[in-house]
């Protein structure tokens, strides 16, 4: 740098957000989540930010087609 330099961070409140989450036919597997490694339900409303792991486990003889 040759000069003064000022410089200003500006922040944003982040959102809540409702996860929902299903599987198309519950007979061929199942899905659950996660938050901070406790488990939530679907419509569960959390922080913005929050990172959630989706689980599916499909029954014996189905696999995962495809995530929508």
């Amino acid at each position: 740098m040759t000069a003064d330099l000022a410089v200003e961070a500006r922040f944003t409140a982040t959102a809540d957000n409702q996860v929902t989450f299903s599987v198309s036919d519950d007979t061929m597997g199942t899905i659950t989540a996660a938050a901070d490694d406790s488990p939530i339900q679907s419509g569960d409303i959390l922080a913005g930010g929050t990172k959630v792991v989706f689980t599916v486990v499909p029954q014996e003889g189905y696999r995962v087609k495809e995530w929508t």
